[in-house]
């Protein structure tokens, strides 16, 4: 019986001595900071130029869409203003009369 706990102590040690080795070798042994560790990995890389590109073109026109829309509100405010203005003019001409 003391020779099998002995053996399973020995076998213990080399697990925990296996596991030791293991994240000495997955984990990351620098302190600099994770963008710095992926900065450029991607240069020159077509695939992710082609999805940089992508992402270009759907912020551009999210930015058109956003300047119509501003456009749009503002024509229609001003509409709204000459309109109220008119009515005023209208009114103002009518009361001197």
């Amino acid at each position: 019986m003391a020779n099998a706990i002995q053996e399973l102590e020995r076998r213990l040690e080399r697990l925990e001595k296996t596991v030791e080795d293991m994240r000495s070798r997955l984990l990351p042994k620098t302190t600099e900071p994770w963008w710095k560790q992926t900065l450029g990995m991607f240069k020159g890389d077509k695939a992710f130029e082609e999805i940089m590109e992508e992402v270009r073109r759907q912020r551009q026109a999210d930015y058109d869409a956003v300047n119509r829309e501003i456009d749009e509100l503002e024509a229609k405010e001003a509409r709204r203003k000459n309109s109220k203005s008119r009515r005023t003019r209208k009114a103002h001409r009518a009361a001197k009369t």
